[in-house]
């Protein structure tokens, strides 16, 4: 194998160490269900563990008439119902530690709305 196709293996590998699960990887899916009542908002916020760097594949809430959704990720706003980052996006460092979704309902009736985030997590060198 010659240097420049040596450079470029070496760069592959690198990128899907950062964007795919590695051996001993941490899977996870997790929420709820929660109803809110009409006039209301539901916070739900994700704690992070500071010795796992979190990938973040995909964020979702149940789409319902009248209410709004925000999802504060890495400290970017992101007023969708659902989020999917395709190779996974890194959401903890040494200062994010949280995931929030935020739905507001002004629908005029109590709704009922499962939620969920999902991704990996890889435990931090040295830790």
């Amino acid at each position: 194998m010659n240097e420049i196709l040596e450079k470029k293996l070496e760069k592959l590998i690198d990128a899907m160490r950062e964007n795919e699960p590695q051996l001993g990887a941490d899977k996870f899916n997790v929420g709820d269900t929660d109803n809110i009542a009409t006039g209301t908002r539901l916070t739900v916020t994700w704690s992070l563990n500071p010795q796992w760097i979190t990938h973040l594949t995909k964020a979702y809430a149940d789409n319902r008439t009248g209410c709004t959704y925000k999802w504060v990720i890495n400290g970017k706003l992101r007023e969708y119902n659902e989020v999917e980052f395709y190779k996974g996006k890194v959401v903890s460092g040494e200062t994010v530690q949280t995931i929030t979704l935020i739905i507001a309902n002004s629908s005029g009736s109590t709704v009922s709305v499962d939620y969920s985030i999902m991704g990996w997590g890889d435990r931090r060198e040295g830790l």
